[in-house]
């Protein structure tokens, strides 16, 4: 029963990453909550490790020891179930919220050209190309396209991560010898 252990987890752990992205989403609204999305970025592997723990210690109640590729699978499902419950609010900021900060952003760097004669050609020189032009183009992405981008990461990201939790829950794990 790893895989229900790890989609009730990967709940848990989606619920923390869906109000982890609401900081983000509303940061440009409210700028302390680009902090608070920074800080729970950061805090986001050790959430993970603490879960795929608390599944050792399940599994220690039955009798079994956590081994390296029972605590990788557990964190990798635990990151691609978490991806999965993040899908719903991503979704909404890319057709709702993304648009309408675009906009805003490009106001914003119209203003700035207005204040800073020459900040428009320094950073058409510093990229190559126009960053109104660049926030223009990225509405032209599919709105799929985004979310199986950002899916495919966090899993990617997740099963990666879960290495390095693996290796020292496992190492933990094994028994000690007194000899």
């Amino acid at each position: 029963m790893p895989t229900i252990d790890a989609a009730r987890a990967g709940v848990v752990l989606g619920l923390y990453f869906a109000v982890k992205y609401l900081c983000l989403m509303y940061g440009l609204y409210f700028p302390l909550l680009y902090l608070i999305f920074f800080i729970a970025t950061l805090a986001v592997p050790f959430v993970a490790y603490r879960m795929t723990k608390g599944y050792g210690a399940r599994l220690a109640q039955v009798g079994y020891t956590i081994n390296f590729r029972m605590a990788w699978a557990h964190g990798t499902m635990l990151y691609f179930f978490a991806s999965i419950i993040l899908l719903l609010p991503q979704y909404m900021f890319f057709t709702r919220m993304y648009p309408e900060q675009i906009q805003m952003l490009q106001e914003l760097l119209q203003a700035r050209y207005a204040e800073m004669p020459g900040l428009e050609d320094t950073l058409h020189s510093l990229y190559g190309v126009d960053p109104i032009e660049v926030l223009r183009e990225s509405l032209q992405i599919p709105i799929f396209n985004r979310l199986l981008s950002s899916l495919s990461n966090n899993v990617v990201v997740g099963a990666l991560l879960s290495l390095i939790n693996a290796a020292i829950i496992s190492r933990k794990a094994k028994p000690q010898d007194h000899a």
